[in-house]
């Protein structure tokens, strides 16, 4: 947690609010972007807080302000690493589509489902999906 509230610093994050404002949450990205080859650890922090992967801007609030509730549970670091390996690597495929593979399925048949959604066209035009 002190880690994680000393990199939150370094970007002028404050934890007055109930969440990040998007101005911080900016500047942690762009922090993780500029740090992640020379400082992995800050970086990975960075990109947990902005991403508030499992609830870390709550558990830092409290933290710093030394009021850790009684529904504070204990942070469990293979599910964090697990959540942001998973978080990580979608951001890598979306920065790199080219990785993806295009599957296309026959209409009214069944497709299986996708966390990266499905694109429908129609006569060659994409169409929103409700």
């Amino acid at each position: 947690m002190d880690t994680v509230a000393d990199v939150a610093e370094q970007v002028n994050a404050k934890f007055d609010s109930w969440c990040l404002d998007s101005d911080v949450r900016r500047n942690l990205y762009k922090f993780f972007e500029d740090n992640k080859d020379t400082a992995p650890l800050d970086a990975c922090c960075a990109f947990v807080l902005a991403d508030d992967i499992q609830s870390m801007y709550r558990r830092v609030r409290e933290h710093v302000k030394q009021q850790a509730s009684y529904r504070m549970e204990d942070l469990e670091l293979q599910n964090l690493f697990d959540n942001v390996k998973r978080r990580l690597n979608k951001e890598l495929y979306r920065k790199n589509p080219q990785c993806m593979k295009l599957t296309e399925y026959t209409p009214y048949q069944y497709y299986a489902p996708s966390e990266w959604g499905v694109e429908v066209y129609v006569n060659g035009n994409e169409v929103e999906q409700y």
